[in-house]
């Protein structure tokens, strides 16, 4: 019965141009939608750069950000680093991803991030205050302290960074 129901439903719409329009109109802003985020794991010699957010509650995590429409990933992480801290750096590698859902409810759109590794361009000035209203402080900390700092999936993105630092050249 639902089925025949949604036949008539669908050949009735068909035939009718405006409200054909209108259903693909609607059928595209109720589909589900992927936002695509980036997390910086910025190291300077031993040490990893974490943010204080203003916008999540004032808590600590990789700086980062949402990659705007046909930007490049890694364009957009070295765009948000430098947004948030003023520190220029070049995205490296992809380190890991992560898809999740608002707070693990269901909803309309997922999230994915995408974790680099990446190295400041030059000298890092760590006394400067971040230059950003969705930064409040940055912090260098050591690789032994992140715990305290970041989520599970920053982390598991700071444990690889440091792995292949030790299969090739610090820096």
């Amino acid at each position: 019965m639902a089925g025949s129901v949604i036949a008539s439903l669908t050949a009735f719409v068909a035939g009718q141009p405006r409200l054909h329009r209108l259903a693909n109109f609607a059928a595209r802003r109720m589909a589900g939608r992927a936002f695509v985020g980036t997390s910086a794991v910025v190291v300077d010699g031993d040490d990893v750069l974490v943010a204080r957010r203003r916008f999540r509650g004032d808590s600590w995590g990789l700086p980062g950000g949402w990659i705007n429409r046909r930007e490049e990933p890694s364009v957009a992480c070295e765009r948000e680093v430098f947004e948030e801290t003023g520190i220029e750096v070049d995205a490296v590698a992809i380190l890991a991803t992560d898809v999740h859902a608002h707070q693990g409810q269901p909803v309309r759109y997922f999230g994915l991030t995408l974790a680099f590794y990446c190295v400041p361009r030059g000298p890092v000035d760590r006394t400067r205050p971040p230059p950003s209203a969705e930064v409040s402080e940055l912090r260098w900390v050591p690789r032994s302290s992140c715990e305290a700092f970041v989520d599970d999936f920053s982390l598991t993105a700071i444990d690889i960074a440091f792995s292949r630092r030790r299969g090739s050249s610090r820096r």
